[in-house]
């Protein structure tokens, strides 16, 4: 049976790869990609990665990279992912986070900063979306309270300071919409202002 969707990855593993029929023959249902690692979830709820695999990111037990996809174990139906530089992010249907790879700078969110080679669930509860930036991650749960942890060394957290993070903290409630990149943060409040966290702010993140 021939796949009625085809994804092709070039990236710093130097090969170009097609996830085929035996994998699965929908659509995707969500996907990410990380500094040198891709995360994608099947219509099912199933997690496959692959690429660089250095820091764990690819969630396997294992620091060896891959070339062709490997299923993420132990999450249950996931309805999204996130992929940081080397850290990774899972929502589950029931609004919980699991995280997993490089936690050196506190992305993975467990109060540590010791790589984590399985997905860990975190204690943050009815979540609705995810984004991970290149060492720093946010979650956006239902009643709209903003929780962000990580790396803050370029106030990529929007606290007012530059300390690293190694737990989810609430900065803000109100909170619409979210988006994380390398070293910066977005966030659409719901009555449609938005602010930006960044080295070049280095204060607080406050509605512009």
């Amino acid at each position: 049976m021939r796949m009625r969707q085809q994804v092709w990855v070039a990236g710093v593993v130097g090969m170009a790869l097609m996830l085929h029929g035996s994998v699965w023959t929908g659509r995707l249902a969500a996907q990410g990609g990380g500094l040198g690692h891709a995360l994608v979830v099947t219509p099912s709820g199933a997690v496959w990665a692959w690429g660089y695999n250095a820091e764990a990111q690819l969630g396997d037990n294992t620091r060896i990279s891959r070339r062709i996809p490997a299923a993420v174990a132990g999450m249950g139906t996931v309805t999204a992912v996130a992929a940081g530089g080397s850290h990774s992010l899972a929502l589950d249907s029931a609004g919980r986070i699991w995280a997993w790879g490089d936690n050196n700078l506190g992305a993975i969110g467990d109060g540590t900063t010791v790589d984590k080679l399985l997905p860990m669930q975190l204690a943050l509860l009815d979540v609705v979306k995810i984004a991970a930036g290149a060492n720093h991650s946010m979650a956006l749960r239902s009643n709209g309270d903003l929780y962000v942890w990580g790396k803050n060394t370029d106030s990529q957290l929007g606290l007012g300071t530059t300390i690293q993070q190694n737990s989810p903290v609430l900065l803000m409630s109100g909170v619409a919409d979210i988006a994380a990149g390398g070293r910066h943060s977005v966030i659409v409040k719901t009555d449609g202002t938005a602010c930006e966290s960044a080295r070049e702010s280095r204060r607080a993140c406050s509605v512009t």
